[in-house]
């Protein structure tokens, strides 16, 4: 029973569980950092000189990070960024742990939502250009997450707010982290 809990920290197992209204088996197997998309919840450690920190957040998509949750920038150091959990209250954690979680969509939206010029709340669009993404295909992700925000309806869509508001979406370079665990959370009947 431990080793599906191994490297798992046990407080942040019991939140998980506590605000997860389906009540599904949470596993967290080690994976590859490259194999992590937005919408996968996760923990891993990170170098930060000579401290480590441990994290754990929603794998988002960004105007930084592309459509996979992470990238080869320039210096090739390869990043990706998540919507971390700290300070999050129990009630955005429950929404994104029962809406966003697995959501490819809704968490390439959170990040983009969240990068928005403050002052006319514009998408940048020739940034987002500037990544080689064609324009077709941004309208066609922006419409299907436009979608995605409707079919949520009114109370989870405050919950969207929400955790833009409380949020705090950080980038990360994968040369620094190590022991990735990737949470997944299973039906009961399924995890039999």
């Amino acid at each position: 029973m431990t080793l599906q809990y191994k490297g798992i920290e046990e407080d942040f197992r019991e939140r998980l569980e506590d605000v997860d209204v389906k009540e599904r088996i949470i596993r967290a197997p080690e994976t590859s950092i490259f194999a992590l998309r937005p919408g996968d919840i996760v923990q891993f450690k990170y170098f930060r000189g000579a401290r480590i920190g441990v994290y754990q957040g929603l794998v988002v998509s960004t105007k930084r990070s592309g459509a996979r949750g992470y990238r080869l920038t320039k210096a090739a150091n390869t990043i990706f960024q998540v919507l971390t959990f700290e300070g999050l209250s129990d009630e955005v954690l429950g929404f994104v742990v029962n809406n966003l979680y697995k959501n490819r969509i809704l968490s390439r939206y959170l990040s983009v939502k969240n990068r928005m010029n403050a002052t006319d709340k514009r998408i940048n669009y020739s940034y987002l250009r500037n990544l080689g993404r064609a324009d077709t295909e941004l309208t066609e992700q922006l419409k299907e997450s436009t979608m995605a925000r409707r079919a949520l309806g009114r109370e989870n869509r405050a919950g969207l707010v929400s955790a833009l508001e409380q949020g705090q979406f950080k980038t990360f370079r994968v040369e620094k982290i190590t022991d990735v665990y990737s949470i997944s959370l299973l039906d009961p009947e399924v995890a039999q």
